[in-house]
């Protein structure tokens, strides 16, 4: 979509459009299709995304040229799998049902189903060995000290956008930007006074002008949209310097898992010394502009270990003053978060450890037993969670699992 430097390290703009987008004003889609969603009652959203950068705490991708370009075509398994375009592809695809899984692995003769292939990414964590004689590892957390990737499921941007009731667009900067002493790219350009919303108008017009969106148009497409950071991890704190530079013009705040919460002798911290602080700041701006600020908070086991904890984070935002909503919903927090999972507490999480069910799930720990990466499956949770439904097909066909993810709930809010 663009290429930008910024004067340091180059950052590629990806775009993910969604169907109300591409259609536009001559849009004629019937609003009952299956899996439809509702008309909408807002602007679209230009949703801007912060992603970890490369190397820490973050999908291990190769943020360099050769991580664009490089291939194997004999052992994919070695190089796939941590190029920036693979990074890209958990980002944008959604996970495949476990009868798609299971067919590729049989065709490519790749035991176990290592998640490093784009085609071989679903919901479900895949032990080493299935009974008989016994699985392997018996903590199914586990599987993330055994390979990081697994903590690091599909997030599902474009069935996201599929459903969702506005001319959304989801904008992914994708590339180098640096952490520590190492030069910053294109995250480090957003970081400047009002320069977010000339860039989202620019690639608005881009996108028409290529046929991407109101492909119907005869003349340019007006867009009256919102703005919409969205941020995981690390990446909160670039996301929330953008929205203090530009608080003016950004109306959602979408933080996911903000972690480490607090500064600590060798970590600067997320949440309480860059979030709520640069929150705090927007609300008041807007409010002098008779604007609100929409927050969106979803934290996970990773940030706070009890309840009470939890409860102890919330406190601490609600002093941002900011309209807060939080994923999952407080009326249904004791069940989702219940640990192990079943089929009603937590229907998508059981899902996804189900190859457990009956195996050790009912008495395996919320973060494994091996020394390992485990926490980063629940950071993960945070952009690759939510709820699971159950599409219907034609009969004798079972239904096929599909996750509604934390963004298409936000979408709909």
């Amino acid at each position: 979509m663009l290429a930008w430097t910024s004067g340091a390290a180059p950052m590629l703009w990806f775009v993910s459009v969604s169907d109300k987008a591409v259609g536009g004003n001559a849009e004629t889609r019937p609003a009952a299709e299956a899996g439809a969603s509702t008309p909408a009652s807002r602007p679209g959203a230009d949703i801007v995304f912060f992603r970890a950068p490369a190397g820490f705490n973050s999908f291990p991708y190769s943020a360099t040229k050769e991580g664009f370009l490089t291939s194997h075509p004999a052992k994919p398994e070695r190089v796939h799998g941590i190029t920036t375009m693979f990074h890209l592809a958990r980002w944008l695809l959604r996970p495949q049902p476990p009868t798609v899984i299971a067919a590729e692995v049989a065709r490519v003769k790749t035991a176990g189903g290592l998640p490093v292939l784009p085609e071989l990414m679903g919901m479900r964590l895949v032990p080493k060995t299935s009974p008989p004689p016994r699985i392997d590892p018996p903590e199914p957390l586990d599987m993330v000290a055994e390979d990081v990737r697994w903590a690091f499921r599909p997030v599902g941007v474009e069935e996201a956008l599929r459903h969702a009731p506005a001319e959304d667009i989801a904008v992914l900067p994708l590339g180098f930007d640096g952490f520590g002493e190492l030069p910053r790219g294109g995250y480090a350009a957003l970081a400047k006074p009002d320069s977010l919303a000339p860039v989202l108008r620019s690639i608005w017009s881009l996108l028409w002008m290529r046929g991407a969106v109101h492909i119907k148009d005869t003349t340019t497409p007006a867009r009256n949209s919102e703005i919409w950071l969205l941020g995981n991890s690390g990446a909160n704190i670039s996301m929330s310097n953008c929205l203090t530079k530009n608080a003016a013009s950004v109306d959602r705040f979408i933080s996911c898992d903000a972690t480490p919460a607090e500064a600590t002798k060798t970590e600067a911290g997320n949440l309480v010394p860059a979030v709520i602080p640069a929150i705090k700041r927007a609300t008041e701006v807007r409010k002098g502009l008779s604007k609100t600020l929409e927050v969106f908070m979803i934290t996970t086991p990773n940030m706070w270990n009890s309840k009470a904890a939890y409860e102890h984070r919330k406190a601490q935002i609600k002093d941002s003053k900011a309209s807060v909503s939080y994923l999952p919903a407080d009326a249904e927090w004791d069940d989702y978060w219940k640990y192990p999972p079943t089929a009603t507490s937590n229907p998508l999480l059981f899902e996804v450890l189900s190859n457990w069910d009956g195996h050790g799930l009912d008495k395996s720990h919320q973060f494994g037993t091996a020394h390992g990466r485990q926490f980063l499956f629940w950071h993960e949770w945070s952009v690759d969670g939510g709820h699971l439904e159950l599409v219907p097909n034609p009969p004798p066909a079972p239904p096929t699992p599909r996750v509604r993810s934390w963004l298409e709930q936000i979408l709909q809010m």
